[in-house]
């Protein structure tokens, strides 16, 4: 996961300097795909307390919407 943020972060830094709007949502929604596959891959595999799954269920329920929210602004560029 840490891999994964990391070259986002980079492919988001290196579309700001050329500031262009519709490749730095490109680089979020990528960012927000990648930890969304591991929210539900560690939501698979692991046994967890009620109140931790929750928790995690919620913090992948914000990403989804945030991600909802990426593809609709991408929309206007399209």
């Amino acid at each position: 996961m840490t891999g994964t943020a990391h070259r986002t972060w980079m492919d988001f830094k290196s579309t700001l300097a050329l500031n262009d709007a519709e490749a730095i949502l490109d680089a979020c929604e990528t960012g927000e795909e990648a930890a969304l596959e591991d929210y539900d891959e560690f939501l698979k595999e692991n046994v967890l307390p009620a109140n931790i799954r929750t928790l995690i269920s919620d913090q992948r329920a914000k990403i989804a919407g945030t991600l909802r929210t990426i593809e609709i602004l991408e929309e206007q560029y399209d």
